[in-house]
């Protein structure tokens, strides 16, 4: 492949993210940096006792693991609150030195089907954690990508909260110097067939049982006792609501204590049991007053994925911000709550069951909360949205914002684009229950309005995965403009990732539908795809037709940036058929519009990068004004955390070196793009790999 057709356009397949510093080659500019390794699991229990035979049992399998070269795999299960997880935190904390690449935490919110975690959506978190870039849409393909990822890593990662070996399976790492720990209140004995290790907790036994309930507890009066009751960390919650009833009794002394552990029927050896820890749940909810029990019970109506905070709790309710956020501190503080990063919190998956069982009596209509919940979160998207995508038309956001609250802002693009990443696992499930509760208009909106998440951080599964929603709930809406909206943002979100035939298929029904309805902009928006997924899918030349009628039908309605973006595609058509002075007179055209017509400097910088290349390939080589307007570019991407483009301006700036003649600086700009681009799936690695490798150095 010569110098002309070595630098093609390409769909975005890598992540935002901020910048940083790139090191190695030529520091001419900061870029972003390398991806954080994750140290991600909770706290270890202060209080911690026995385990010793099943940490040494579960040591052994490891052992016998690593000589034989397989990977780790281990599923600690017993009942709710027996400290699966404080035991499994408590070992990968003990041999985490042998596991330098990172320990990832990941909550499968397995207690019910509903609220289960879907393996796809898992592998797309657990491939961006590594700096892997989003999963293919397709579960086995995913699956294996994680595999390959990870294959010569040290890591560990804790699945907490399964819910069936089929959940677990997908999320399995095969590389021999990784572990995988699974938790479940089920024993997944399938995952024993494909060669995991099977660990059952049992309850501690009397000794152990008093020794931990006396050193955590003993001095403490019953309204203390109580408030320790449903501590998510430190203690197993079976034995702090057990322990928190029987404390409750002020004139148990501590011997009276050991004794009631030996022979109360609610003794913390029964954790089996359900009785004992309603019972004390119920205790507990006694105890709190009349506004901080209704939001113990409201919460438990959102899904899981979706993070308590105290804007949510003041929608929620309509209380005042103070007294939300009050309420939540006090949750908190009686452990009914775990507090979570950027004053958020989060119920015990056991505490959560309760909660939802007494919401059922005495909540009437909780589809209402729920929509509440939903509408918060639309806004907050609708806000994100009119931020990071200033160009775009504005669309109807159909929800309802409570009058006593300000309206959601952010204090930059970032803080927006770090909310929407933050939320996207609560956002999908809220789009679930919409699908399910039948909110049609409201559904399809959610999904219109993530386009900065799709087109900033590039989830392909959970994009695609959400237009297949939207799409289902445009059409039941009634809304043909929807339907549209849907068919061509999700086509992109398939051309993203190489589903070009579907997402033809898709481009060509948005414009039959645009064609029957007489909307030029939506055609035009149809066409402009059905040209990119046919240069995408390496057949140039049959896109140009569809671009050229793009442009006619935007011409007629003066959609200026729509022209000018056809025009930079029509020239990449170009660069690939060699034909340099007509490539040129497409970048002008369109870098003309973007500097007299349209504020839009992303997509003005892109289209000031090609122009800069065919700079580069005149004769002679125009070097300077080239590398100046790529200067000019790379201060931009890097401003904005433009990891992808950054790279590709530095790997234009090597074409210009070489251009120059200066070989050395040439492999140093390619280097550079290259480090910009180390862990994200940016399918333009394979070819400056390539070119590196062809540029022999003087």
């Amino acid at each position: 492949m010569d110098q002309h057709t070595s630098l093609l356009s390409g769909t975005v397949h890598g992540a935002a993210v901020q910048a940083g510093t790139v090191h190695g080659g030529v520091h001419l500019h900061p870029g972003p940096s390398r991806p954080v390794r994750p140290r991600q699991l909770p706290a270890p229990a202060r209080c911690f006792v026995d385990r010793a035979e099943d940490l040494r049992r579960m040591s052994a399998g490891r052992a016998r693991a690593a000589t034989e070269g397989d990977p780790v795999w281990v599923v600690i299960s017993g009942p709710p609150g027996v400290g699966k997880t404080a035991t499994a935190v408590r070992w990968i904390r003990s041999v985490e030195a042998d596991y330098p690449d990172g320990q990832i935490h990941v909550d499968l919110h397995g207690d019910t089907a509903r609220t289960a975690e879907r393996p796809q959506e898992v592998l797309s978190r657990l491939l961006r954690e590594v700096g892997a870039g989003p999963a293919s849409l397709d579960g086995h393909e995913a699956a294996a990508r994680w595999r390959s990822a990870t294959a010569g890593m040290r890591l560990a990662v804790l699945l907490d909260n399964a819910r069936s070996a089929a959940q677990v399976e997908p999320l399995l790492m095969s590389g021999p110097g990784t572990l995988t720990v699974i938790t479940s209140r089920w024993r997944l004995t399938e995952l024993a067939v494909a060669g995991a290790e099977l660990h059952q907790l049992g309850p501690l036994d009397d000794a152990y049982a008093h020794e931990l309930l006396t050193s955590r507890l003993s001095g403490l009066d019953p309204h203390a006792a109580r408030g320790l009751a449903v501590r998510g960390g430190g203690l197993p919650l079976a034995l702090h609501v057990i322990a928190a009833h029987l404390l409750a009794r002020p004139h148990l002394t501590p011997d009276a204590l050991a004794a009631a552990l030996r022979t109360d029927p609610l003794t913390p050896l029964a954790v089996t049991q359900e009785h004992p820890v309603t019972q004390a749940l119920d205790q507990a909810l006694s105890a709190l007053d009349g506004d901080d029990a209704r939001l113990y019970l409201l919460a438990s109506l959102l899904p899981p994925q979706v993070p308590l905070e105290p804007r949510l709790v003041a929608a929620l309710t309509g209380f005042p911000l103070g007294k939300a956020a009050a309420g939540l501190e006090r949750l908190a503080d009686a452990h009914l709550l775990r507090p979570r990063a950027h004053d958020t919190y989060q119920m015990h998956d056991l505490v959560r069951d309760h909660a939802a069982r007494r919401a059922q009596q005495q909540i009437r209509q909780p589809d209402r909360v729920l929509r509440r919940a939903f509408d918060y979160h639309l806004g907050h998207v609708a806000a994100a949205e009119r931020l990071l995508c200033p160009t775009r038309p504005p669309q109807q956001r159909d929800h309802s914002w409570p009058e006593h609250l300000p309206a959601p802002q952010f204090a930059g693009e970032r803080a927006a684009l770090g909310w929407l990443h933050d939320r996207s696992p609560g956002l999908m499930a809220l789009l679930r229950e919409a699908q399910a509760q039948g909110w049609n208009d409201a559904g399809w909106q959610l999904v219109d309005g993530l386009w900065p998440l799709w087109h900033r951080l590039h989830d392909l599964e959970s994009w695609v995965a959400a237009h297949r929603i939207g799409l289902e709930l445009a059409r039941a809406s009634g809304r043909p403009a929807a339907v549209r909206r849907m068919l061509t943002s999700g086509a992109a979100g398939l051309t993203a990732a190489a589903h070009y035939a579907e997402a033809g298929q898709w481009y060509a029904q948005a414009r039959g539908l645009a064609a029957e309805a007489g909307d030029l902009r939506d055609e035009g928006q149809a066409l402009l795809g059905l040209g990119a997924v046919a240069y995408e899918a390496g057949r140039p030349a049959d896109g140009a037709p569809a671009l050229h009628q793009a442009i006619k039908a935007w011409m007629r309605i003066g959609y200026r940036r729509g022209v000018a973006l056809a025009l930079v595609l029509l020239g990449e058509i170009s660069l690939t058929q060699k034909d340099i002075p007509q490539a040129r007179t497409h970048f002008r055209a369109a870098y003309h519009v973007f500097e007299k017509h349209v504020d839009d400097p992303f997509d003005h910088s892109r289209t000031r990068c090609f122009l800069a290349y065919t700079h580069f390939l005149t004769t002679p080589p125009e070097i300077d004004k080239g590398m100046a307007l790529l200067d000019k570019s790379i201060d931009y991407f890097t401003s904005e955390g433009r990891t992808y483009w950054y790279g590709r301006a530095l790997e234009m700036k090597a074409h210009g070196a070489q251009a120059a003649g200066d070989t050395a600086r040439a492999r140093a700009y390619a280097e550079q793009a290259l480090e910009a681009w180390h862990g994200r799936n940016v399918k333009d690695i394979p070819r400056v790999t390539a070119w590196l490798n062809n540029l022999h150095t003087p």
